[in-house]
């Protein structure tokens, strides 16, 4: 797997799909840190 993931379209939704075991507070930060300083908007269904 890629070390990084470069989104070029940034006008366009894009679509994440994990499975992370014990690993949930690493992965809660790391959404947060994005949504705070990277502009990320997270939509959880």
């Amino acid at each position: 797997m890629k070390d990084s993931y470069v989104i070029r379209d940034q006008g366009k939704p894009h679509f994440v799909t994990s499975t992370i075991i014990d690993w949930i507070d690493i992965f809660i930060d790391g959404f947060g840190f994005c949504i705070k300083n990277k502009g990320m908007v997270l939509w959880v269904m």
